[in-house]
């Protein structure tokens, strides 16, 4: 087996460091894009309820079934003419619906976004008041967390380009390195043939 070409290692090196910086960088992005989604499902209202918080869900189950019992309670007391009885579950239940309302609200982030009007950054997933100043808005774009995701994308768009050159240079030196094989090869087998014949030679002299 012949050296490797020590170009052919290092692009090697370079492809396998581009892969590993790549992975720790989409995963970091891949988070943040994420949270972009869910942000925009806020801002439509359509957060699907396996997205809301688990303890939210729970107490909205809970006031589902508490709901449902003092439904049922109502349709006796009716039936039996116990009105005022009736007129408080009744109450009770619009109470419960509020509440439920509110938790919804809570989970899926809509309280705060239909009172300040938000819109997703889709850089850094932030969540942006629409009628910001144009400072407040300057201070997001210069922040820490802004510039850091910025940055990460501008950097992995970098790396999609070198990973395919330095692909291309691999691909160029393997074939480079492949020929130098072949012909080191033939060249050996020519030598063994020319050790030879020289005895062939000796042989055909030596029966004469």
């Amino acid at each position: 087996m012949f050296d490797e070409d020590p170009s052919l290692e290092k692009a090697r090196n370079e492809r396998r460091y581009i892969a590993e910086t790549m992975r720790i960088i989409e995963s970091l992005l891949s988070t943040v894009d994420s949270k972009i989604k869910t942000s925009r499902g806020k801002l439509e209202g359509s957060i699907p309820e396996s997205e809301r918080p688990r303890e939210i869900v729970e107490k909205i189950e809970m006031i589902d079934r508490e709901i449902q019992l003092k439904l049922n309670e109502v349709e006796i007391l009716g039936a039996e003419g116990r009105l005022e009885e009736t007129e408080q579950l009744v109450l009770e239940i619009e109470k419960l619906k509020l509440k439920k309302e509110e938790l919804m609200q809570i989970g899926d982030g809509t309280n705060l976004i239909n009172n300040k009007m938000m819109r997703v950054c889709e850089v850094c997933g932030a969540l942006q008041a629409i009628n910001d100043t144009d400072r407040r808005l300057q201070t997001h774009l210069e922040g820490k967390l802004h510039t850091g995701f910025a940055i990460l994308r501008k950097e992995i768009a970098s790396l999609k380009n070198r990973k395919e050159k330095v692909n291309r240079t691999i691909e160029e030196l393997e074939r480079e390195e492949a020929d130098k094989d072949r012909k080191r090869s033939r060249s050996r087998n020519r030598s063994k043939e020319k050790k030879v014949s020289p005895s062939r030679n000796c042989l055909l002299y030596t029966s004469d």
